[in-house]
């Protein structure tokens, strides 16, 4: 699976994710991916400074290509939805993707 989804865009690879099954069914999750953006809304609001660098990363992720908004109406009928929680942390500002949340 993992020798099939591989491809060179942009002169990068990028492999697809080993999925055990195409039709795996991934539990709703959108709850607590609200309640851990609750968490980080309280946190950068009290530190103007941490705020503005998030923002910045996020935006230079978004610029990058890493990661995309989505709109809920452009998504496909039946299609896989997760929504990865994201935080920062450390003495060296990072953002870090919870992807197994």
């Amino acid at each position: 699976m993992m020798k099939r989804s591989i491809r060179k865009t942009d002169g990068r690879y990028e492999m697809g994710l080993p999925w055990k099954s195409e039709s795996i069914a991934l539990p709703y999750n959108r709850c607590l991916a609200e309640k851990r953006l609750g968490y980080l809304k309280r946190k950068l609001n009290g530190d103007p400074d941490l705020l503005k660098r998030y923002a910045e990363k996020m935006e230079e992720s978004i610029r990058c290509g890493h990661i995309e908004k989505v709109n809920h109406a452009d998504r496909v009928s039946g299609s896989r939805i997760w929504y990865v929680t994201h935080h920062c942390t450390g003495p060296k500002f990072r953002v870090v993707f919870d992807c197994a949340a």
